[in-house]
């Protein structure tokens, strides 16, 4: 039985980060944004399996990303296989649904109710959706939960 891939959103779902992307679309500027990133807590303790992190943030920001992680115990040889960025700060729905899809994941958890609503009318037919503590758990059809 092959092991399930899980994705994790990382800000607002891994990361409770509002506050520092708040604050980055009022100055645009991105080096302070990331600093601040680095406060937010952890809204998710644990994961107990290998998982996927999938981010916006750019890739010349994975030095914050990674140190984010490793300050909040997310070791990457413990707890995830890769981050996966979209390099977008503000993010675009198409870019990180098509990306969720490339991946092949099996479950896929993430926070923002505009953008589940978008990726079930791009995939609806291939994916399906549960909601748990304000968390959205997408999971490919045929899997089991």
């Amino acid at each position: 039985m092959k092991a399930k891939r899980i994705g994790v959103d990382f800000d607002g779902t891994l990361a409770d980060s509002e506050f520092a992307w708040r604050f980055y679309l009022r100055t645009k500027n991105m080096f302070l944004t990331q600093l601040l990133s680095l406060f937010a807590k952890p809204k998710i303790k644990k994961i107990h399996t290998k998982f996927v992190v999938i981010t916006s943030r750019r890739k010349q920001d994975a030095w914050c990303t990674y140190l984010w992680l490793w300050l909040h115990g997310f070791s990457p040889k413990v707890y995830f296989t890769e981050v996966a960025y979209l390099d977008n700060p503000l993010g675009s729905y198409k870019a990180k649904a098509d990306l969720i899809v490339s991946l092949d994941l099996d479950v896929y958890i993430e926070d923002d109710m505009k953008f589940v609503d978008y990726f079930l009318d791009k995939y609806g037919d291939k994916y399906r959706v549960n909601l748990f503590n304000d968390l959205f758990f997408i999971f490919k059809k045929g899997g089991k939960e």
